[in-house]
């Protein structure tokens, strides 16, 4: 064993102690950054979540109006198209408003699930019939499979949701074949799943597009199967 002298012990034993000091500030400078890119993102959510609020009560402002109007008979035709032209546009908006803020609450931490006892049956039913004009007009085989009845608790908003941007991605990204929609029990678990006949999703991008904002290069690759339990 190799002998130190003392003086060395002391130098190495300095510069141990000099390396744990600049380790520790370098530490409480991070943790510092952090907390304020956190308080940063905190205050845009709740930015965002103030903004959207406005824009849905100017919304309601503007399709109130509008559709008292359109109740009226004595409307000639071209001032009804402007209306109803009016009302879409308004409710679109609004659509897109709605995910910001549930996007914003989900960041908070404060989206909520209101569940209630549904008819799944009857809720996958009503939105799966949105699309078949849809698969008639592009000529792709449309098939849903459900039960006759299936009384669950659940969020049927959310659900909804959910179903009508899978399918919207499935009719989207597929130009033939067949886009599929399947309500079945895996042991325990409910699983809805939507399929369609186009390349996939590549492997390495499967947990990524769960993430916020991102998407697949539309340009060259299609989903193929999602789904949600």
């Amino acid at each position: 064993m190799a002998f130190v002298p003392p003086e060395d012990s002391e130098n190495i034993l300095a510069e141990l102690l000099a390396e744990n000091a600049d380790l520790h500030a370098r530490l409480a400078e991070l943790q510092g950054l952090y907390e304020k890119v956190y308080k940063l993102d905190q205050l845009k959510s709740m930015f965002f979540v103030t903004i959207n609020h406005e824009l849905r009560t100017l919304l309601s402002l503007i399709l109130g109006p509008a559709e008292l109007l359109l109740q009226q008979t004595s409307l000639i035709q071209d001032m009804r198209q402007a209306l109803e032209m009016v009302t879409r546009n308004a409710l679109l908006l609004l659509k897109l408003v709605n995910d910001l803020l549930e996007i914003s609450h989900l960041e908070l931490g404060q989206l909520k699930l209101h569940y209630a006892t549904h008819d799944l049956s009857q809720l996958v039913s009503l939105v799966t019939a949105n699309f078949k004009a849809m698969a008639e007009k592009r000529q792709i085989t449309y098939c849903v499979q459900v039960p006759a009845v299936l009384w669950v608790e659940v969020d049927p908003a959310r659900i909804e949701r959910i179903l009508l941007k899978l399918l919207s991605n499935a009719f989207k990204f597929t130009e033939k074949g067949e886009v599929s929609l399947q309500v079945l029990w895996q042991g325990s678990t409910l699983v809805i799943q939507v399929s369609d006949t186009g390349i996939g999703i590549p492997a390495h991008m499967h947990e990524i597009i769960f993430e916020t904002f991102r998407q697949v290069d539309s340009s060259s690759i299609h989903y193929r199967t999602l789904s949600q339990h």
